[in-house]
């Protein structure tokens, strides 16, 4: 298995767990911490990481989603979303036209047939919003510019 095959089926693993905790109410640690084996180090920074993060996370969603609400939206798709946006603020090891292509690949296998464009649209938006932060913080987002 390639590491492009292994990192895919990583990311689907995080789609599943904030599925999960979502569907549960429960913390992102609370998902790790209930599992019967480890997952590797890519899905716990992940999920760590986006619920860390998930107040930020949200309110640059809803901030760039334009006559959506949060609480509106199908689940899979602001869960894609947190995941992508996660990426480009605080990842620092890929750039931002892979988190958005990565995000609109999931989109295309979990989400409906419109929701590839809207995350991609989303996702456009907010990394045109949050280009002078990220920028400063020295993520790879901005290997796009």
């Amino acid at each position: 298995m390639t590491s492009q095959e292994v990192r895919r089926i990583e990311r689907e693993r995080v789609l599943a767990l904030l599925y999960q905790a979502n569907v549960f109410d429960r913390s992102g640690t609370e998902i790790l911490e209930s599992l019967d084996s480890p997952e590797s180090t890519y899905v716990k920074t992940r999920i760590e990481g986006i619920y860390a993060h998930i107040s930020e996370i949200d309110r640059v969603l809803a901030d760039n989603s334009h006559g959506w609400e949060l609480s509106r939206m199908p689940l899979l798709d602001l869960l894609v979303m947190r995941f992508a946006v996660y990426e480009l603020l605080y990842a620092q090891d890929l750039s931002a036209a892979v988190a958005i292509s990565e995000a609109v690949e999931l989109a295309k296998q979990y989400c409906s047939e419109q929701s590839p464009s809207f995350i991609n649209g989303v996702l456009g938006g907010v990394l045109t919003s949050l280009a002078p932060r990220i920028q400063e913080s020295g993520s790879t987002a901005t290997q796009l510019s």
